[in-house]
């Protein structure tokens, strides 16, 4: 489809290539904080094995990265309160995942009532009316959602540092920075989430049907 030129789609498609390409960084980031904690902390794997574990988990997305993060987790030397930031993270990737989801998967039109807002439905390719959602964001819910991307793999990969080199490599990540970020890069368990996935507009549907009278809405 061809568009006229139009500046709120141009910040709409900046934010939205911004989204994508950071989810995918973050996808790789997490695999790679996976392989190298296998590689140096359990396995001491030889430099000439080195791909096994990349094998093993590099055919893998976010919410089997997630599942496998908290697992190892719970099984390592990842403590409190660590142990617990690991779960918050992996829970905001899969709100952020929803988000991400839900545009790649059905594309995104401009809300026709609410300026400035963009929905998007789930209703042409879901035979499941129960699952059949209309979602509606804004541009700055694409840019925060951006930033979270790089918390959450910051403070995942800094739960698996060992405890005796978890400082430096703070102080290392905060090396030129100042103010809020630089605090944050020392201290990452401080920083609240930008994106807040109760901000969206997400209406569910329940259609009534005959074939099913006990699960007809009632008007």
């Amino acid at each position: 489809m061809v568009m006229d030129p139009d500046p709120e789609w141009d910040e709409y498609y900046y934010a939205l290539g911004e989204f994508i390409q950071n989810f995918g960084l973050t996808e790789r980031e997490l695999t790679q904080t996976l392989s190298d904690f296998i590689i140096i902390y359990c396995l001491e794997l030889p430099t000439s094995m080195h791909e096994i574990p990349h094998a093993l988990l590099g055919s893998r997305r976010m919410a089997q990265i997630c599942e496998t993060i908290n697992k190892i987790a719970k099984m390592s030397y990842v403590s409190e309160p660590y142990l617990s930031d690991v779960k918050r993270c992996t829970d905001h990737l899969g709100s952020i995942r929803f988000l991400r989801d839900t545009i790649a998967h059905n594309g995104v039109l401009p809300d026709l009532v609410k300026r400035g807002w963009y929905s998007t439905d789930n209703t042409h390719n879901s035979g499941d009316f129960d699952k059949q959602k209309f979602v509606s964001f804004k541009i700055e819910h694409l840019k925060k959602a951006t930033d979270d991307l790089f918390w959450c793999q910051y403070r995942i990969s800094i739960a698996f540092t060992p405890k005796e080199y978890r400082e430096k490599r703070a102080e290392q990540s905060a090396k030129g920075h100042r103010g809020k970020v630089r605090n944050w890069l020392l201290n990452p368990l401080e920083r609240p989430w930008s994106y807040k996935p109760q901000e969206l507009v997400v209406e569910c549907l329940s259609w009534p049907r005959q074939s099913n009278p006990d699960r007809v809405q009632k008007f």
